[in-house]
């Protein structure tokens, strides 16, 4: 069975315990800001996009990592809302437009040298996010995901 057993280098626990503060804090101050500036009347999808809770993992467990520096976590959000929005107008079939979305976000991000993978959820968001994301249309990319990703 340990064979199955990840194992985190260096991780103390200690370590462990700071990333789920941070997560805790992070995750939680972005919500509230979130909300105390769009309003408690604003459904959940234009709140607080799920794909922050990834982001906050490689935040909080590798802070160092080149992938959650100020950029790929900002650009890497937007771009890939921008990539989301944009393909589900294009593609009707939302199966085939999420492997597009996805895709097309990879390249964007890595051209603009801001890889995230959590983009890879928020470009999917924008596609498969609904009515509130999809009448939000281009600005659901600044808000709430340039919003949350700001305050993360």
């Amino acid at each position: 069975m340990r064979l199955f057993r990840p194992i985190l280098a260096g991780a103390t626990l200690r370590d462990r315990a700071l990333a789920c503060l941070g997560a805790l804090l992070g995750i939680g101050l972005t919500g509230l800001v979130s909300r105390a500036i769009l309003g408690s009347e604003t459904v959940l999808p234009l709140l607080m996009a799920a794909s922050m809770g990834a982001s906050a993992v490689l935040l909080f467990v590798v802070p160092a990592s080149p992938l959650v520096q100020p950029w790929p976590l900002f650009g890497g959000h937007v771009v890939s809302a921008l990539t989301g929005i944009a393909v589900a107008r294009l593609i009707p079939d939302p199966m085939i437009a999420s492997a597009v979305a996805v895709a097309v976000a990879i390249a964007l991000m890595s051209l603009l040298r801001c890889l995230h993978p959590p983009g890879g959820s928020t470009a999917l968001i924008g596609v498969l996010g609904g009515s509130a994301v999809h009448g939000a249309g281009l600005m659901f990319a600044l808000v709430p995901i340039g919003l949350n990703a700001v305050l993360l």
